[in-house]
């Protein structure tokens, strides 16, 4: 008993975080300000302790060196990070009866759980698009109303979602606090950093069901089907050429402006986009670390490898809309095609000749327009 009469004023005297004395029953009374030889300019704690005082103004600091691994939170120091962590790691009493994922709430378990089951309730009241929850309902709608109730401050641009607007407000500040765990890359978002690493895992989730290409994002997917289908949604303004995607579409820009906005640094070579730059530079160092799986030939890219492995397998994953012809790539498939088209964009500078294939042009030229030729007397 003597012992517990001694440290009852010990902890009459100890100070939580907010600057409240706790008493020796659990009560809290006001601390007051003569008692504290440092006060903090910003809310009412009050410390004797100047350590103390130095890491709570931290809190106030606008700086967050401290990024969790898990999520988009950032800390301000050490302690709070660890904290911030330790509710990843929290027990998690709900467990899904399909899958090992586990959930804080029933009710979030029991959402989860519908989406294994496909069942979705809500559905739109402008499309057939039906969602497990209303507010994916409601945030779907806002494609129909044009709704766009996040607005950034710094640009006037409008957002759907929040959670958009948070990663386009990066872009004005520059922050990215994402960086790869496997080159020096960094990115404004988790789900870009996600989509990144995944090029160096090899990791790619969506897979064709016509051939066996594999992608890492859905958006690549769809792009790629589309050149089974022929479907092409994006219009050249020049010459009034259909591609399968935006990106295809500005590519093909820059074949009439004549830009190429890459140097290589070893030659005069320049290219249309960043990703053949890089594959040119391979040659300057005999780098090719793709090799044939028959034949051991290497390769610059793995898409010359997949081209190249087709001649041993023959396999030809293009087919054409118009009738029975197969194509081992991409580009003879669409040079075909264009056999089927009535439009000849290839025209010859000195006759009249046109052609629907450049390969076609150029065999005409070298017969008919030699510059030289032995002409027998």
């Amino acid at each position: 008993m003597e012992d517990r009469d001694e440290l009852a004023p010990l902890r009459k005297r100890q100070k939580n975080e907010t600057g409240f004395v706790e008493g020796g029953q659990g009560e809290e009374a006001t601390a007051t300000v003569t008692e504290a030889e440092f006060s903090c300019d910003v809310c009412t704690y009050h410390t004797k302790d100047v350590e103390e005082m130095e890491t709570h103004k931290q809190g106030h600091a606008e700086d967050r060196p401290f990024a969790c691994s898990q999520c988009d939170y950032r800390a301000k120091t050490k302690g709070a990070l660890k904290d911030h962590v330790g509710r990843h790691k929290a027990k998690k009493a709900h467990a899904c009866r399909v899958c090992d994922k586990c959930f804080t709430s029933a009710s979030a378990r029991k959402v989860h759980e519908m989406r294994h089951a496909g069942i979705k309730p809500y559905g739109c009241s402008f499309c057939d698009f039906c969602a497990v929850t209303p507010k994916e309902v409601r945030i779907h709608e806002r494609s129909h109303t044009n709704e766009r109730p996040y607005t950034c401050k710094v640009c006037g641009a409008g957002f759907r979602v929040s959670a958009t607007l948070k990663d386009h407000e990066l872009i004005h500040t520059g922050d990215k606090p994402h960086t790869c765990a496997y080159c020096p890359h960094v990115a404004t978002t988790r789900a870009a950093m996600f989509i990144h690493e995944r090029r160096h895992t090899g990791d790619k989730p969506f897979e064709c069901k016509l051939c066996d290409n594999k992608f890492v994002t859905m958006s690549e997917l769809t792009v790629h089907e589309r050149s089974h289908t022929g479907e092409k949604l994006f219009q050249c303004t020049e010459c009034f050429t259909w591609l399968s995607s935006a990106r295809s579409l500005r590519l093909h820009e820059l074949t009439h402006t004549g830009e190429k906005p890459h140097a290589c640094t070893e030659c005069d070579y320049r290219s249309t986009t960043k990703w053949t730059m890089d594959r040119h530079k391979l040659t300057h160092f005999g780098i090719k670390p793709y090799e044939c799986r028959f034949c051991g030939e290497t390769f610059t890219n793995s898409e010359g490898r997949r081209r190249h492995e087709r001649r041993h397998t023959g396999e030809k994953p293009y087919a054409c809309i118009h009738c029975g012809h197969y194509s081992r790539d991409l580009s003879t498939h669409r040079r075909h095609e264009k056999t089927h088209s009535s439009e000849k964009s290839y025209v010859c500078t000195l006759c009249d000749y046109r052609t629907t294939c450049d390969r076609n042009l150029k065999n005409h030229e070298k017969r008919m327009h030699t510059l030289c030729r032995d002409v027998p007397v």
